[in-house]
């Protein structure tokens, strides 16, 4: 019996090592909101987001950070990213978010602003590839469609754009957050993208409620796009 029980237990603590888990990572910074002395929205918007998705994930929260205004560097972006890639196996999901100025070049190469550093689409997209489990990468930022130019080869990578190569984001007051995608990503981690009301948010299902333009509420001149591999539709991103 007392051996039974014992490899009952044994069983429960591999299939608990093993069961997904969730890597949480946030950026915010405004250059302009340094050079004006004002408040930094792109901060508020990266510490709220990393917030919500700590609440309302599927599966258990291995780590969750924050990199906001000045402290939004390429260091620390860097740092984080080594954390969560030494944590994470193949059944993890890493979600990431960005707040942040970002263009795409008439070259198609898109690049964002982190504090005082330039971080390239195509560095982003090298570092994703050795990154083990899923990423779900969802960028507020001006002309983030161009990371699609970057991430056909990453097959655990699915990028959600609040607009495309030759637009910008944008935002607005009197909101929850400042940005317009950055309010429907947390009315869709909130419920409203949960299409099938079984109380699971898929990342298909949020991605087909980020593409809805009349969900990006406010914004007439953005149109989200988005990347994702087939066989990252059905994984489980939130419990709404």
């Amino acid at each position: 019996m007392r051996l039974m029980l014992s490899l009952a237990g044994l069983l429960w603590c591999v299939m608990a090592a093993h069961a997904q888990r969730t890597y949480i990572l946030t950026v915010g910074y405004d250059e302009t909101a340094e050079e004006r002395g004002g408040h930094d929205h792109y901060a508020h918007d990266a510490r709220d987001i990393e917030r919500l998705l700590v609440t309302k994930c599927a599966q258990p929260v291995a780590g969750a950070f924050c990199l906001e205004g000045t402290n939004a560097t390429l260091a620390a972006f860097t740092e984080k990213l080594k954390l969560i890639r030494q944590g994470a196996t193949n059944k993890d999901l890493v979600i990431l978010f960005f707040s942040v100025h970002g263009e795409t070049s008439k070259e198609g190469d898109f690049s964002i602003e982190l504090a005082y550093e330039t971080l390239t689409g195509k560095a982003l997209a090298e570092a994703f590839d050795t990154l083990r489990g899923s990423v779900l990468l969802m960028l507020d930022t001006c002309g983030a469609g161009g990371m699609l130019n970057h991430s056909s080869n990453n097959t655990n990578v699915s990028v959600l754009a609040g607009c495309r190569v030759d637009e910008s984001t944008s935002g607005g007051r009197r909101m929850l957050l400042h940005g317009f995608y950055a309010n429907g990503i947390h009315a869709a981690f909130s419920g409203a993208a949960d299409d099938n009301h079984d109380g699971k948010l898929t990342a298909a299902e949020l991605d087909a409620y980020l593409r809805n333009p009349k969900n990006i509420r406010g914004s007439k001149r953005q149109t989200a796009v988005s990347f994702m591999p087939g066989h990252m539709e059905a994984i489980q991103v939130a419990k709404p």
